[in-house]
C-alpha cells in the first residue's frame, strides 16, 4: 500500500471526524493529524475485529511502534513519507480506501 489512509476523509455519523492530507504536500506539519487519523483508523479496525479479538499481540505492537517512530522530533519529510507507507501496509486496505464511516464512541 501507500499514503492512501491519508488521502481520504474520515467520517463519523454523516460528519467529518478527519479531513483528507494531501500525501503531495509537505507532511512534517501534519504529524499530529496523521496520529489521529491512525488511531482512528486502528481503533476502527479493532471494532471490525471484535473489538479487538481477531487481532494479534504483533499488531497491538506494530500499532505501538508506529506512534513512537511518529513521535520522533528529529523526523524528516523523507522518514515520515517512510513511516506513513509503512503504517499504510500494515492497516488493511478496506479501512484506507474510505470515507471510512466510524461510528460515535
Amino acid at each position: 500500500m501507500t499514503s492512501d489512509w491519508i488521502s481520504k476523509p474520515i467520517l463519523c455519523d454523516g460528519e467529518i471526524a478527519c479531513s483528507a492530507i494531501n500525501p503531495n504536500q509537505s507532511l512534517l506539519p501534519f504529524r499530529t493529524k496523521i496520529a489521529y487519523r491512525a488511531t482512528l483508523l486502528y481503533n476502527a479496525w479493532q471494532a471490525y475485529a471484535c473489538d479487538g479479538r481477531q487481532m494479534s499481540l504483533d499488531d497491538f505492537d506494530r500499532m505501538e511502534d508506529f506512534e513512537t517512530r511518529l513521535s520522533d522530533a528529529s523526523l524528516d519529510e523523507d522518514r515520515i513519507r517512510k513511516i506513513i507507507d509503512d503504517f499504510g501496509e500494515f492497516i488493511p486496505t478496506f479501512l484506507s480506501n474510505g470515507p471510512l464511516l466510524t461510528p460515535q464512541p
